[in-house]
């Protein structure tokens, strides 16, 4: 196969939190597409626990013929976000595609304000919202002159769907999760302004009700319904139809939805 012609072909993406779930559905799939990636994730080592690692991401992405480097990072460490880059410019020296997907995805993120240490409040917001932010800080001088792609995963309320019931004073999730999302969202049409001059579009795109390896037993145990969650691959057509648009611009500073199918509690 001529990969030439692929839609992504000559493109360089940088995915964090690519170990599995959405982030590694994504990275292969732009493999397949042409792209290169440079992924990563708080550990490169294989799991013992039968969830897919950043070793499983890296071995999809070459069996699809594209290259791939894996960096171990810990996305809330400034450090390892300035590594990130550092090999980004050593392996490829440039990126086309930042998607920042890594999320604070922790039990205490269900807590209530009574029980959520300030401790665990700073940790979701350093993760969710600062350290997106700095990656695209940090990530800039690689971007080529003629633009590029910043994506923000985001999350909350649907457009037109009510939200989902849980029981009176339940945490799932607790305040700082849905608060760095939505800070998310406007830092996105913030920087879809600013960026504007530079070519690069910044578009923050929601998974919708994403069913992924190790978020089965975290929705039941919330009062939701796991049958009312879709496969991540609905989520990957949204990010693929994103990244590979004829005017990427024109999404700039929006939120872009992940079309959904019935919910259980509404029919």
């Amino acid at each position: 196969m001529d990969r030439s012609t692929l839609p992504l072909a000559g493109k360089v993406a940088v995915v964090t939190g690519a170990s599995g779930g959405v982030g590694k559905a994504a990275a292969v799939s732009w493999a397949k597409l042409g792209a290169d990636l440079v992924v990563c994730a708080r550990s490169d080592a294989p799991r013992a626990d039968g969830y897919p690692s950043l070793v499983d991401t890296r071995a999809e992405i070459e069996a699809a013929g594209s290259r791939c480097v894996a960096v171990r990072t810990d996305v809330s460490v400034d450090e390892h976000i300035a590594e990130l880059a550092r090999r980004t410019r050593a392996e490829f020296g440039r990126v086309d595609i930042l998607l920042n997907n890594a999320a604070a995805l922790i039990p205490e993120m269900n807590l209530p304000i009574t029980e959520m240490s300030v401790e665990s409040w700073r940790y979701q917001i350093n993760v969710n919202l600062t350290a997106p932010w700095l990656a695209v800080k940090t990530f800039l001088p690689l971007f080529p002159g003629h633009g590029g792609i910043i994506v923000n995963m985001t999350s909350g309320p649907m457009p037109g769907e009510p939200p989902i019931r849980r029981a009176p004073g339940a945490g799932f999730p607790g305040a700082a999760y849905p608060t760095s999302k939505a800070g998310l969202n406007r830092m996105t049409d913030v920087l879809g302004n600013e960026l504007a001059g530079r070519g690069i579009a910044v578009i923050a795109v929601h998974p919708g009700r994403a069913r992924t390896e190790r978020n089965v037993d975290r929705l039941a145990a919330g009062g939701y319904n796991p049958a009312d969650w879709q496969d991540v691959s609905h989520a990957v057509a949204t990010l693929t139809g994103v990244v590979t648009h004829q005017d990427p611009m024109s999404l700039s500073g929006t939120v872009v939805y992940t079309p959904q199918g019935p919910r259980s509690d509404l029919s």
